[in-house]
């Protein structure tokens, strides 16, 4: 074989790399995006935020109430009358993301009919307790159970993992992929 027909072959298995790279690339971004993956972790990225900016007006909060000598009781009642005013309702924090979450969170201890599990998240402490003070300041309809689930599953306990993923399923309109057990 001479040097052109190496180059040739070394240029086409070249050409045959990237084409597969950017087809297992494209695959696998696709997928993320069918499951709804992506929306999900945009979710849970803005739940986070909620919960800081939470957390940054309670810190704004308790600095001013230190440094206000006078008129206590007075001081008190206005700073949780803003507090309480700065704190949307709870329809500018859809608890529909909460679902959506939570629901992915418990694809991961699921079994479900014909297989059809549609994205998962890892159930861990830090989003779990993101949720958790979302859920306790935001008067959900449903905020008792929310929290309810969230203590179990803090507690480790998925027992009831595929009745909770029906709940959230079920709230998100879902037709595929009803739980039928949990995963041992």
């Amino acid at each position: 074989m001479g040097e052109g027909t190496l180059k040739k072959i070394l240029i086409w298995l070249i050409v045959i790399v990237i084409v597969l790279g950017a087809g297992l690339f494209g695959y696998n971004y696709y997928m993320n995006y069918k499951t709804g993956k992506f929306e999900a972790k945009k979710n849970q990225k803005e739940i986070e935020g909620i919960v800081d900016d939470i957390n940054k007006d309670k810190d704004k909060d308790k600095d001013k109430d230190k440094d206000k000598d006078k008129d206590k009781d007075k001081d008190k009642e206005e700073l949780v009358d803003k507090h309480e005013e700065e704190l949307k309702s709870p329809e500018y924090y859809p608890e529909e993301k909460v679902y959506d979450i939570m629901h992915r969170m418990a694809n991961t201890k699921i079994i479900a009919e014909n297989d059809k599990i549609w994205g998962e998240l890892p159930i861990d402490s830090d989003s779990l307790g993101d949720i958790r003070d979302l859920v306790s300041e935001i008067d959900y309809p449903d905020r008792n159970y929310l929290l309810e689930v969230i203590n179990r599953w803090e507690d480790g306990d998925f027992s009831q993992a595929d009745e909770e993923h029906n709940y959230f399923w079920t709230k998100l309109g879902g037709t595929i992929g009803k739980a039928i057990g949990v995963k041992e």
